[in-house]
């Protein structure tokens, strides 16, 4: 009816063509308005999942830890929370080569199932999980070889990166072993913690071409914490690797002058043998996240399937191997 009326007063010579235009677009959004269908969707409640996180490595020096799992409770894709639902009271058995060696206990302050063994290198290790209102949960992973660092050295000031903040440079070698696929992860932290890590950057391509890694068009995205990568791209040993890291630094100020000085500190270089498990599971979580940010041209990108190695579950259970090496970084004043 109201493209009717649009036509009679098109044909008239009533109004002018400005106004013409105005009436056009005028009933154009009427149209569409009167158009809008409100269709709701009933989506169907999911029943929760029991989530796992463990990392488990054998007895390290000089911080070794013992074998332990963060049991939490899947939550609604509607939910926004951020807070994680602890499982406090499930029944957890841990077994080593197909047999139960250990009955892991919940620890309240850490919010942790632990156990007193240690995983040995090359030994398959599973985890059976119980808990009333769940699907019990069962995953396994070994623990892979170790590789160690052959040579480290740093330099307290790289340069400054594109939006003017100071680098430091780090430079590792290694020997990759020759005949299988190896997987590796790269990790900088501030001596003796697990938790501080600095944010990290390369150039070389095993590492730049992982599908994780930041594209340059992702103006804001962030650094990433851990480097996985693995040793298809490496074709000679001992393989040397240029790591960037940015350190603590501060702005200082002297009249019309500025300088940066960056703080003396020491770091732990982390050179992690990872499991594929592990490795699936870090990269896609680290695309995950670039994919949440999108980038500057094309917008949002597809969501990203996190893997998952756990049963009936989500999460990981993935077992590694570390070299750690602790270099102590001097100050340096920058003009």
């Amino acid at each position: 009816m109201l493209l009717i009326i649009l036509k009679k007063l098109l044909k008239t010579n009533l109004i002018n063509s400005m106004q013409k235009i105005l009436v056009f677009v005028s009933v154009i959004l009427t149209v569409l308005i009167s158009c809008e269908t409100i269709v709701e969707i009933d989506l169907p409640e999911k029943k929760p999942v029991i989530t796992v996180n463990s990392l488990f490595v054998p007895f390290t020096p000089p911080y070794p830890q013992q074998f332990k799992v963060e049991l939490t409770s899947s939550v609604p894709i509607l939910d926004t929370s951020n807070y994680k639902t602890i499982i406090p009271d499930a029944k957890v058995y841990l077994f080593e080569n197909n047999e139960i060696i250990d009955t892991l206990e919940y620890i309240d302050t850490l919010e942790y199932y632990i156990s007193s063994a240690y995983p040995q290198t090359g030994k398959e290790y599973k985890i059976e999980v119980s808990k009333t209102g769940f699907n019990d949960v069962i995953c396994s992973d070994i623990v892979p070889e170790r590789v160690t660092i052959d040579t480290a050295t740093v330099i307290n000031y790289g340069g400054l990166d594109s939006n003017g903040e100071p680098f430091s440079e780090i430079t590792l070698s290694f020997s990759d072993p020759a005949g299988v696929v190896n997987y590796y992860e790269i990790a900088v932290s501030r001596a003796g913690s697990y938790n501080d890590y600095f944010y990290l950057s390369a150039n070389d391509e095993i590492i730049t071409s992982e599908s994780y890694y930041p594209s340059i068009l992702m103006f804001d995205a962030r650094r990433p914490q851990f480097l996985p990568y693995n040793d298809i791209k490496i074709n000679e040993t001992p393989k040397e690797l240029k790591i960037f890291y940015m350190p603590p630094y501060m702005k200082i100020i002297d009249g019309n002058n500025e300088s940066t000085y960056i703080d003396s500190h020491i770091i732990d270089i982390h050179m992690r043998s990872i499991s594929e498990n592990y490795y699936r599971f870090r990269t896609s979580y680290l695309q995950h996240l670039n994919n949440k940010r999108g980038d500057g041209l094309f917008g949002m990108n597809e969501p990203m399937n996190v893997y998952t190695n756990v049963e009936n579950g989500y999460g990981i259970f993935a077992g590694y191997q570390e070299d750690i090496i602790t270099l102590e970084v001097e100050g340096i004043q920058i003009q």
